[in-house]
């Protein structure tokens, strides 16, 4: 830079109009870097160098210059493929990073939606779960109720019809010719029996009982006591058939019901489990996506960190360049300058130096 500075001063001293060449040079050698370039040229004249050598000692800092520019020119360009090659990897994975952030915070969104409304599920199943057992309970033991009923009235039938077929066989045996005084015994045991009934069927009785009773006194009722008999028979059986019918019919309507329940249930216990693996699955994802997440977010920032810096320091080394090859484009430019103007200044120069010797 010393030396650029001697030369710009040469060209200015040199190219001057306005000042006596003379002059200028006397302004030159009051300043140091001035007095250095002067004294090294006097030196030069000193010793008999030719004009010629003096140009040569320009051409050599032309020739520096040159090189130092080649080299920068080298560097600059080694340097504009290490940026280019660095911001796009950098670059590349800034983009990356920051495709699969956002792709991985999407599927953290998304499947947190997923799990609660699975959780949302998973809690209404629940529930009915819960009810489809507490209506199989209810039902069920609605029907034992049912069913303990209907063993209850089915063994007031049979005992009915054992005491009606039992009191019908003493009255056949009085009709046929027996002594009241013979089945007393037998008699008063039946008629126990009958009135021993249950109360829905008791009252059927009555009218029967009171006939029995009267046998001891008159025998004549006997066949009509029988037809009784029969006919009460009769209509037990079929009341008995009937709850029977009605007894398998309630059995078949109950199983195809708890069959329908069972199914439900099955079904709503496949659709938890289901859901609960699913909830498993969102849960695994959620966490290892959030991973990724604050990894590709890490890598993100240093990346983006990377490319900002690099391109500052890109920009500073092409800016260093363009500088410096301005600085020695104008030096270029002086030393061409003082080169043309030294053969018009030389003769000048040789009198100031050959004065300047003198004084000092």
């Amino acid at each position: 830079m010393k030396l650029i500075l001697i030369i710009a001063y040469i060209l200015q001293i040199s190219c001057s109009k306005a000042l006596d060449f003379k002059v200028m040079l006397s302004q030159m050698d009051q300043h140091h870097l001035g007095q250095t370039f002067l004294n090294a040229l006097q030196i030069g004249l000193t010793a008999g160098s030719p004009v010629h050598e003096i140009q040569s000692y320009l051409n050599n800092i032309r020739f520096m210059l040159q090189q130092e520019q080649k080299d920068s020119d080298i560097f600059i360009q080694s340097t504009q493929l290490k940026c280019q090659r660095l911001l796009h990897d950098f670059s590349t994975n800034y983009a990356y990073h920051s495709s699969q952030l956002l792709a991985n915070q999407k599927i953290v969104q998304e499947n947190t939606e997923n799990l609660q409304r699975a959780l949302n599920k998973i809690a209404e199943v629940s529930v009915e779960i819960e009810q489809n057992i507490l209506k199989t309970n209810a039902g069920q033991s609605e029907r034992d109720l049912q069913y303990i009923e209907f063993q209850s009235t089915l063994k007031d039938h049979n005992e009915a019809i054992s005491a009606i077929d039992e009191a019908y066989a003493l009255i056949e045996h009085l009709a046929n010719g027996l002594s009241f005084i013979q089945l007393k015994g037998r008699f008063n045991k039946v008629i126990n029996r009958l009135t021993s009934q249950s109360q829905g069927i008791t009252h059927l009785f009555q009218p029967i009982i009171n006939m029995m009773s009267q046998l001891a006194s008159n025998t004549d009722d006997s066949k009509k006591l029988l037809l009784l008999l029969s006919g009460l028979k009769v209509q037990i059986v079929e009341n008995s058939n009937q709850n029977k019918d009605l007894e398998q019919e309630a059995s078949l309507n109950w199983q195809s019901f708890l069959n329908d329940l069972i199914n439900e249930k099955n079904t709503l216990s496949d659709q938890r489990q289901n859901l609960e693996q699913a909830i498993l699955n969102y849960q695994s994802i959620i966490q290892e996506s959030s991973e990724k997440s604050q990894y590709h977010q890490i890598e993100f920032m240093k990346n983006k960190e990377n490319v900002e810096n690099q391109d500052i320091w890109c920009r500073q080394q092409q800016d260093l360049y363009s500088i410096d090859s301005q600085s020695r484009n104008e030096a270029l430019q002086l030393i061409s300058n003082i080169v043309d103007h030294i053969q018009d200044k030389i003769v000048t120069l040789k009198e100031y130096l050959r004065e300047r010797h003198q004084i000092k």
